[in-house]
């Protein structure tokens, strides 16, 4: 579907905005930056800026929903025959997307603990993760990797929240995230709940 002239430039504004406000976010830290900063260093009215995004925190928003389709697009373009390392590469490129920008993505897994905006995007991303597990784990049944008395639908959401956690752990991590290894703890996590899967 081709975009409008309008369209595109209500895209391009949105993007700019994001893109301005992200530096702010990381010299003044999220909750020092208000919205007036962010529409003057973008040169804009807050009207303007409340039209792309409701509240400030859907900046944050579209960081997780950019961070997610990043992770499954790369996890798609290179599969695995098998649905464990489909699995942790999942968990692996989504953290590798997130950390790009680690101090925003920290930022966004201490507010999705108690922000509603933020917990409503998780779990529509959640959604999407799951989709995407649901087809891997059933593949990985058909080819005999899983055992097909494996209750996946109990699998599915503690490998989703295994990331959860590993997330929140590397977030709140003395240091923030120096020192705590996310590759280790995610593999070290799914590794043991295939097991189970596995038997």
């Amino acid at each position: 579907m081709t975009l409008s002239y309008r369209e595109k430039q209500k895209q391009q504004l949105k993007q700019h905005i994001f893109d301005t406000a992200l530096p702010l976010f990381r010299e003044h830290g999220f909750d020092n930056t208000s919205v007036a900063q962010i529409t003057q260093a973008c040169g804009i009215a807050k009207g303007t800026f409340f039209n792309h995004y409701a509240v400030k925190e859907a900046l944050l928003d579209k960081f997780m929903k950019d961070v997610t389709k990043a992770g499954l697009d790369k996890t798609q373009q290179n599969p695995s025959d098998s649905a464990q390392q489909n699995v942790l590469n999942l968990m692996l490129n989504l953290f590798a997307a997130a950390n790009v920008d680690s101090q925003i993505f920290r930022y966004s897994c201490e507010l999705a603990l108690h922000n509603p905006s933020l917990k409503s995007t998780d779990q529509a991303l959640d959604r999407q993760l799951m989709a995407f597990m649901q087809q891997v784990m059933t593949q990985g049944v058909e080819n005999g990797e899983i055992s097909a008395k494996a209750p996946l639908d109990v699998l599915m959401p503690l490998l989703l929240g295994s990331l959860t956690m590993t997330a929140q752990e590397w977030a709140h991590s003395k240091g923030k995230g120096e020192g705590y290894d996310f590759v280790y703890e995610i593999t070290r996590r799914i590794n043991f709940l295939f097991l189970a899967a596995t038997k």
